[in-house]
């Protein structure tokens, strides 16, 4: 309200970062902290979180002191703080607990991230995949500025794949951390992962975690 009468528009805070709610799935695959919180599976270049120092895989549990549970949470807080805000995180990365403070920028009218979540049960994954090449790029239209992972170019039918939603031009980046950028690559990551892994898919725009369990 106090937005609208002010600037006669509703001033959405902007970090820049796709994030997950922590889970137990992830907290298996990733080896992360049993604290929960969100996850940021990725990071918008040049954004208020890349200047703050955000990592990919950081984990934040508090926005300004208050406590985060789950990524609703997390971005209706960054939201309603607004253009302008000043906001101190507290974030988990690896064995450390950081204070990172940052500034939010408006949030851009036409930003949309990506939304794939799930987890499949299928005797196995069931998706080819192929190393980023020019012809690819072009056919799905991925962004040139990924340099590294493989690009899903065929799913089977009633397969694991296609149960978690992975879908043709989503871009692997890693297996588990593990990154990958051909399939053989891919593979072995796939075979040296405990009974969950975690792929980290890049697709509209921005990267998230998925979890399988094997």
């Amino acid at each position: 309200m106090r937005s609208i009468i002010k600037t006669g528009k509703v001033n959405r805070g902007f970090l820049g970062v796709t994030i997950q709610t922590v889970n137990d799935e992830l907290i298996e695959a990733l080896n992360l902290s049993p604290n929960r919180g969100v996850l940021v599976s990725d990071i918008v270049k040049q954004s208020p979180a890349a200047k703050a120092g955000l990592h990919r895989n950081d984990v934040v549990l508090r926005i300004n002191g208050r406590r985060i549970k789950t990524s609703a949470q997390f971005r209706t807080k960054i939201a309603s703080l607004g253009a302008g805000a000043k906001v101190k995180l507290s974030v988990i990365r690896g064995s450390k607990t950081l204070d990172l403070t940052g500034t939010l920028t408006e949030l851009p009218s036409a930003r949309r991230a990506a939304a794939v979540t799930g987890s499949g049960k299928p005797t196995q994954l069931g998706v080819a995949v192929a190393p980023l090449s020019s012809r690819l790029r072009q056919t799905y239209r991925i962004d040139s500025h990924l340099t590294r992972g493989v690009v899903v170019t065929r799913i089977a039918d009633n397969s694991r794949a296609a149960e978690i939603g992975l879908q043709p031009g989503d871009v692997i980046l890693e297996v588990n951390r593990r990154e990958v950028s051909t399939a053989k690559e891919f593979k072995t990551a796939y075979k040296r992962s405990g009974n969950r892994l975690a792929l980290l898919v890049y697709r509209n725009g921005s990267a998230v975690y998925i979890v399988v369990s094997k």
